[in-house]
């Protein structure tokens, strides 16, 4: 008799994936990097992409209708995403189902309004060596994994410590005006002379002084002390009289010679 892809056996609370062909690792120790993983939202046909999640605290979750636990996980999943949502969690449910069309339905009937993604001959699952499910993992907004399979009272204190997390992300090439090349040297920072007599600030101004300085300190606590001295050099000399600036200039004593 040909084996089927997966044997289905029934657990106490998890039904249990047994894949012959199964060659996925780990998906890490917990304070390491969460391998990244792309999809489609089955429901709103948008790409998916962890990496392009990063500043959120993601909640991975492996399931499928046909699961009688992962149906039970429905309503407290709805719960975290009412609660948590709008303060920087994302669910992301993977679904090992084997037709896309019930678990549409499933997905609309049961108002589940986070990101789905449907995992067809469970790639993402042997990515990650999922053996059963639901199988869940928690990821900080560094990308790094807060905690793996949590349930109840240990799934909430994970998403909470994940949004207490700060994350800066680093500046953008349009941000911080510089051309990235891995052979050219880095070039001479330019000198500003400070203004004698500012004129009063514009709304543009104030932002601007507002993003250097939040530039600076997540250059300083990166340790990136060149690009943290450069913004915090420049709020000083080009808005002396700003709060950013006063900021800015402890900013410049914290950093190392």
């Amino acid at each position: 008799m040909r084996m089927m892809p997966y044997l289905l056996l029934t657990a106490l609370s998890v039904f249990v994936l047994t894949n012959p062909s199964a060659s996925g690792a780990a998906p890490g120790k917990v304070g390491e990097t969460f391998p990244t993983f792309s999809g489609k939202d089955v429901m709103t046909g948008e790409a998916i992409d962890l990496a392009g999640l990063r500043g959120k605290v993601v909640l991975v979750d492996f399931w499928a209708t046909w699961c009688p636990p992962c149906r039970a996980a429905v309503p407290e999943l709805r719960e975290l995403q009412e609660k948590f949502g709008g303060k920087g969690l994302e669910i992301v449910s993977i679904s090992l189902d084997r037709v896309e069309a019930p678990l549409k339905k499933y997905v609309q009937d049961n108002k589940m309004t986070w990101k789905h993604i449907f995992d067809k001959g469970g790639k993402l699952a042997n990515q990650y060596s999922v053996r059963q499910i639901p199988t869940v993992f928690v990821v900080g907004r560094d990308g790094k994994l807060i905690a793996s399979n949590p349930h109840g009272a240990s799934l909430r204190k994970a998403i909470r410590t994940g949004l207490k997390q700060t994350y800066v992300a680093a500046p953008s090439p349009a941000d911080t005006g510089e051309v990235v090349s891995p052979v050219a040297p880095p070039a001479a920072e330019p000198t500003v002379e400070p203004v004698a007599d500012p004129a009063p600030l514009t709304e543009a101004d104030e932002a601007r002084a507002k993003r250097w300085l939040a530039i600076a300190e997540g250059m300083r606590q990166n340790g990136n002390t060149r690009l943290a001295r450069k913004y915090a050099d420049k709020l000083v000399n080009d808005y002396p009289q700003t709060r950013e600036a006063r900021l800015a200039g402890v900013i410049l004593k914290a950093l190392p010679e």
